[in-house]
């Protein structure tokens, strides 16, 4: 396999395919390789150097999870913007906001952070806590994630789990 262009202790944490460009999230930030993983350029346009990349998204927008907030590209990842319009969240709470997993569905985007499930059913315009219950930590290799079953959403966070049954789903 090779992987030229990857600084070598990328750490890469995830991967997300956007059309034919493919991805990488890492330790080291966002590397795009429009030439199915042979070359990579970074594309930190927005994003501070020092996030760690821990999840990417997409539904019509790119989604990112770091460990310090969640952002999302409207241009096929060239810039980034820090979402701010999280409901009662100061803007102190999301620029520390650690986001450790994303899915995307036809229900929404849900996003599993430090602040609880976090939910936009507008396409990453609007966001709000939908579930303080389960938590992600800082830990980049912590246990938890996010799944979707139809319009049922899985929580967990290594503690234990929830489900769009027991939160206020918007869909």
């Amino acid at each position: 396999m090779h992987i030229s262009d990857l600084p070598v202790k990328a750490a890469v944490q995830c991967f997300q395919v956007v059309g034919n460009d493919l991805f990488a999230g890492s330790d080291s930030g966002i590397f795009r390789s429009t030439d199915d993983g042979f070359s990579w350029k970074p594309e930190v346009s927005g994003i501070p150097l020092n996030r760690k990349i821990r999840t990417l998204g997409y539904l019509g927008k790119i989604f990112v999870g770091t460990s310090q907030g969640l952002y999302s590209s409207s241009d096929g990842g060239s810039n980034w913007d820090l979402i701010t319009n999280i409901d009662n969240l100061s803007l102190d709470q999301i620029q520390k906001l650690s986001v450790s997993h994303i899915i995307c569905t036809l229900y929404g985007i849900f996003a599993l952070s430090s602040a609880g499930v976090l939910n936009s059913s507008d396409g990453g315009n609007q966001w709000s806590v939908v579930s303080t219950t389960v938590v992600s930590d800082a830990n980049p290799y912590s246990q938890g994630g996010l799944a979707a079953i139809g319009p049922v959403i899985f929580a967990a966070d290594g503690n234990g789990f929830i489900s769009s049954t027991s939160i206020d789903h918007p869909g």
